[in-house]
């Protein structure tokens, strides 16, 4: 064999360990992003944990009383995140606010545990890092949307009382509506 011989394998097997060392680094990179993806999602589902529990508190402290006082059931239950499996905690993804003159139903689903003539939800995305407010009808399942709101705790009395008021402004507008009014 001449030396031009060797130097063809040399240089292939060259090549071959270029394109083994190539793949190898673009898994890594690939497995890289792909940890880097699942640790940004949680951080935002950890973020939106603490906003949906500051908005279960803000509003049961806030406005659980006036339907009360007016004859209505009102009560809460967090959604849970499903999609973060690798975490120890269960994050909150939304809230449902359930309400109906009458009586609550519990429904023995963890996610929704009460049947409401009128349930207000707030959900927080962790791709977009928004929250989103809509109303819902209990017996239709309509749903209207009420807002977009930054996923933020420093002002939620700002945020949240012209949400709760635009969900008890549509649930009297359905009230009247089933009524004849």
């Amino acid at each position: 064999m001449s030396k031009s011989d060797d130097d063809t394998f040399a240089a292939s097997r060259a090549r071959r360990e270029a394109s083994r060392e190539d793949e190898e680094r673009q898994k890594r990179e690939a497995l890289q992003a792909k940890q880097d993806e699942f640790c940004r999602q949680k951080a935002n589902a950890s973020k939106i944990d603490v906003y949906i529990r500051k908005v279960q508190s803000y509003i049961f402290e806030n406005h659980f009383d006036t339907p009360k006082r007016h004859g209505y059931d009102i009560n809460q239950g967090i959604i849970s995140e499903r999609e973060i499996s690798n975490s120890p905690k269960q994050f909150a993804k939304g809230i449902g606010f359930y309400m109906t003159r009458g009586g609550l139903v519990m429904t023995g689903d963890l996610n929704h545990p009460f049947a409401g003539d009128h349930i207000l939800k707030v959900f927080g995305d962790k791709d977009s890092f928004k929250g989103v407010a809509y109303y819902e009808c209990g017996r239709s399942q309509q749903r209207t949307a009420i807002d977009t709101l930054p996923i933020d705790t420093t002002n939620l009395a700002e945020q949240l009382d012209p949400i709760f008021s635009e969900f008890l402004e549509i649930s009297m507008l359905r009230e009247e509506q089933r009524e004849g009014v």
